[in-house]
């Protein structure tokens, strides 16, 4: 039959003819060749193999390092999207499994944060819903607060020179804020993750670690505070993203946050901004405190007088 015929043309290669005549009174034209292309449409499996390294990170880990970075450049979003949740836990695994903190925290946080900024892109704002179920209902890392907000802590010092010892290039000045750019526009999602983190450890654990928390966040906001005082012109678009989206997350912040320090950190970081410096982005925050929850109560409002 047809089944002990040669499958591949290299079977056939030491044959010259055109023609070849077998037993079983079947021919072979050996010009005739057939290509079969084959293409996978799956929400549960993926050929890109930037994505399909992260997703199972576990099986090649001397290669951690080059596939996270490689997923953080590469990936394309219209990718990411489909496979959210697995992304996330596979990023949040990371952060929690291994040791190296000093290598990995930077490179999840890197990551986890270009995640953010292809869901809240316009043309996938559709899966927004997405990412906040699972923030809700799936995430469960529950120290992940503590790392997040260390990384984060330390991208607004490197941007704005407060860890530097040796005045920084022009370059590595660009870059730095660029980054932490990315982290503002993802700031709300990234503070979602935050205190999402600290609920689930708190309830774990029974309200333990509610004081280092809050100092390690109080840090965190008066090192936003710090960012405002800053005059570089290529800051200027951190600190207006960092106003906008802060602002978008009070009230997540509320419940793990004294309102009234949350109220007066506002302020403060509005009132340090140079003058002359953004107004327009001053105006429309003071709006946007005005509509928030703070604004509901009359301590808060008490702080929020200009």
């Amino acid at each position: 039959t047809y089944l002990d015929l040669p499958s591949l043309k290299t079977n056939n290669s030491s044959h010259k003819n055109k023609l070849l005549q077998y037993s079983n009174s079947l021919s072979l034209i050996t010009k005739d060749v057939l290509c079969v292309h084959t293409t996978l449409c799956s929400t549960k499996l993926t050929q890109n193999l930037g994505l399909l390294s992260l997703l199972k990170w576990r099986s090649e880990p001397d290669k951690l390092k080059q596939n996270l970075s490689v997923f953080a450049r590469e990936v394309k979003a219209a990718e990411v999207v489909k496979f959210l949740p697995d992304v996330l836990d596979a990023l949040f695994s990371i952060l929690m499994e291994n040791s190296d903190s000093e290598l990995y925290d930077n490179l999840v946080f890197e990551a986890l944060v270009a995640v953010i900024e292809m869901v809240t892109e316009d043309k996938f704002k559709q899966f927004v819903p997405v990412l906040e179920v699972y923030i809700n209902e799936n995430f469960s890392a529950t120290l992940a607060y503590n790392k997040l907000l260390v990384v984060f802590k330390d991208y607004v010092e490197a941007a704005t020179g407060h860890r530097e010892s040796m005045p920084m290039s022009s370059v590595e000045q660009r870059r730095k804020c660029e980054k932490l750019g990315q982290a503002m526009n993802s700031l709300q999602f990234l503070l979602k993750f935050v205190v999402r983190s600290r609920f689930l450890f708190s309830n774990l654990n029974g309200g333990k670690g509610a004081e280092p928390f809050e100092a390690m966040l109080r840090e965190v906001l008066l090192s936003l505070v710090k960012l405002m005082f800053a005059s570089q012109q290529e800051l200027l678009p951190v600190q207006a993203s960092c106003l906008k989206h802060l602002v978008m997350a009070v009230t997540d912040l509320v419940t793990v946050f004294p309102r009234r320090q949350l109220a007066e950190i506002l302020m403060k970081m509005i009132t340090s901004l140079p003058m002359g410096q953004l107004t327009e982005i001053k105006l429309s925050t003071l709006q946007a405190v005005v509509k928030c929850d703070l604004f509901h109560h009359g301590d808060c409002r008490q702080v929020m007088r200009v």
